[in-house]
């Protein structure tokens, strides 16, 4: 796994963990189901990174296409910062 991918994986939990913190903050519940969902969520979000076709071979395709959206991204934001169609800030 490249390390923007992994920074990709890290943001996506990072997502996952704010919107569990929105939640909570929006309804009373437990501190033992917070840590079900975050791991829960984890477990999923990882899978989607893992060739898991030896496990069920009809969820490989679903869950391979957001790796694959995920390299069309940054192929795509590479293009466009070689091009210098990207913002400087």
């Amino acid at each position: 796994m490249s390390i923007r991918r992994t920074l990709m994986y890290l943001l996506l939990i990072a997502m996952m963990t704010l919107t569990t913190i929105a939640y909570v903050a929006s309804t009373k519940i437990h501190l033992v189901e917070i840590i079900i969902m975050l791991v829960a969520g984890s477990l999923v979000i990882f899978m989607t990174f893992q060739n898991i076709s030896c496990i069920c071979s009809t969820a490989s395709g679903s869950l391979g296409n957001l790796d694959d959206m995920i390299d069309d991204l940054l192929n795509e934001y590479d293009e466009r910062s070689i091009n210098g169609e990207l913002l400087r800030v």
